[in-house]
């Protein structure tokens, strides 16, 4: 049975918490992601799920704490990009970061995901310094929090098991941020390049949108052509960001449902066919329909050597 359809709809950009509370909102169990912080073995590591509101907008708040301190961050607004200061072992090689999801005990499909996603955006900042993937050393990725992120929303995702997923248009936010590097414009470079081919636009202050934000809509989106898909609603969950602004709710949606009634594709299959007498076609076209064929006709055309046949 196909699974569930995900809108993704990033009014107020998106982080990696973010979508994990939009997630447990749906209905994911935290335990699953515990139980993920528990196969990487992060000591010291858990985590909270809280009800709280943005601009009116009730959802749930993701955060995770290291011997009880919450790690907040990144953030839709929130400056820093270099983790160091939340993390002294926050500048983590693309090597470190394989041998930690390799050495887990996370599910093979959960490992391979996550290991995706890293590689993913390993790929675009080696692109964006001309460096080798290998020589590239993660800032905001290598923190404990944002593991944590990307490995939740591979667990999420594999607990979802989802059809297909689609965005709307990608709210990135305005003006600078500041970086490892200085002081860059929004979207930073390697959230640029992870949202080639996807819809966005800039409103609001400061940065939406953030890096681990980018991985997973470029990971995880098959269409982003900025439409609501048709589907039958089934769920709405809400993730919050850290801060609470005047003027808009800091929040992520995603919506979850299921095909409308006499919606899918329409394949037209064709062959040519000799030698086959008329009972032998009557014959198919009982069994086809009987297959759930929407239409079968035959037509009567010349084959090799000027032999008749017919056209299915």
């Amino acid at each position: 049975m196909p699974g569930p359809r995900l809108h993704f709809d990033c009014f107020s950009g998106l982080a990696g918490d973010m979508f994990l509370g939009a997630c447990l909102d749906l209905g994911l169990p935290l335990e699953l992601l515990e139980d993920a912080v528990a196969r990487l073995g992060l000591d010291g590591v858990t985590l909270e799920r809280r009800e709280a509101e943005r601009g009116g907008i009730r959802g749930v708040r993701f955060r995770v704490l290291v011997d009880g301190v919450a790690l907040e961050g990144p953030d839709p607004e929130q400056t820093p990009h270099h983790a160091g200061a939340r993390d002294p072992g926050a500048h983590r090689s693309l090597a470190d970061i394989r041998h930690l999801l390799a050495s887990s005990a996370l599910d093979s499909v959960v490992r391979d995901r996550s290991l995706g996603f890293v590689s993913r955006l390993a790929e675009v900042e080696a692109r964006i310094h001309r460096v080798p993937v290998d020589q590239v050393h993660f800032h905001e990725l290598g923190a404990v929090d944002a593991m944590v992120d990307l490995v939740g929303a591979a667990v999420a995702w594999a607990h979802f098991a989802p059809e297909s997923a689609t965005c709307g248009p990608i709210n990135v936010g305005t003006g600078r941020v500041r970086t490892a590097h200085g002081m860059l414009p929004v979207p930073a470079p390697a959230t640029a390049e992870l949202l080639r081919g996807l819809p966005i636009y800039g409103e609001g202050e400061g940065e939406l949108l953030t890096p681990t934000g980018a991985v997973l809509l470029a990971e995880l989106v098959d269409r982003g052509n900025g439409d609501l898909p048709r589907l039958v609603l089934e769920g709405v969950g809400y993730g919050l960001g850290k801060r609470d602004p005047t003027g808009r709710p800091n929040a992520f949606r995603l919506l979850r449902g299921g095909p409308v009634v006499g919606e899918g594709e329409i394949v037209a299959l064709e062959c040519t066919i000799d030698d086959l007498p008329g009972e032998g076609l009557g014959y198919l076209m009982e069994r086809l329909l009987e297959s759930r064929a929407i239409d079968v006709f035959f037509t009567a055309v010349q084959m090799k050597k000027n032999r008749p046949g017919t056209l299915v």
